[in-house]
């Protein structure tokens, strides 16, 4: 069972010829929205290997994965404006709450790109690399992140968007409830025998729910 979901990809976003004849609801999903992902959420990790534009649409399912790694030629943005269009699959929403509001605000209202390297420094994206090597890279991270309990991990992002824009009281109320859930799951108890024997855990490999509630 793959523990980890990655996609590798270029994405100028939306097909504007289909959105011209109104027939933009064919690249959404009931489940999941536009490309069947941007409002959808998934208990795996995400990880997503830009390695060219991610522009608009594919911008923003960039925006939908947890974690990204991009060649150092990929760039990045909402160029919608300079359509006459506008950011509906979560652009707006994501993209203030990744990078300062300021740079955020900016790249909405010129629709203008950044390159990878402004990307990283933003904190927008994981990791740029040159391009040969973007595969080796991203399964470094694959590797690592599929390490521990696949129950803790959904259990873990579940709680980590959860409490993004919460006040604090609120923030370690959701951080205890879910603590509760991991704590008398199979999965902790296996990991503090574990601990304990000094051996390696062996987890159920079983996710929390195949999307996070």
């Amino acid at each position: 069972m793959s523990r980890v979901c990655a996609v590798s990809r270029v994405c100028a976003g939306a097909d504007l010829g289909l959105v011209a004849q109104g027939r933009g609801a064919e690249i959404a999903t009931k489940r999941g929205g536009f490309a069947g992902l941007v409002t959808r959420r998934v208990a795996k990790p995400l990880i997503d290997a830009v390695n060219g534009p991610a522009l608009a649409g594919g911008f923003e399912i960039m925006l939908a994965c947890d974690m990204v790694v991009a060649s150092e030629d990929s760039i990045f943005g909402i160029p919608e404006v300079k359509r006459g269009l506008f950011a509906a699959a979560g652009g707006l929403i994501r993209l203030p709450k990744r990078i300062p509001r300021a740079v955020a605000t900016e790249m909405a209202l010129t629709g203008d790109a950044i390159d990878a390297a402004t990307a990283a420094e933003w904190g927008l994206i994981n990791r740029a690399v040159p391009d040969a090597e973007l595969d080796a890279a991203v399964h470094d991270l694959l590797t690592r992140a599929t390490r521990g309990s696949v129950a803790s991990k959904a259990l873990g992002k579940q709680g980590f968007y959860a409490q993004v824009g919460l006040d604090q009281r609120a923030a370690y109320a959701e951080a205890v409830h879910l603590m509760s859930s991991a704590a008398t799951s199979p999965d902790a108890q296996e990991g503090i025998a574990a601990f304990l024997e000094k051996r390696k855990p062996a987890f159920t490999e079983q996710p929390a729910g195949r999307e996070l509630q």
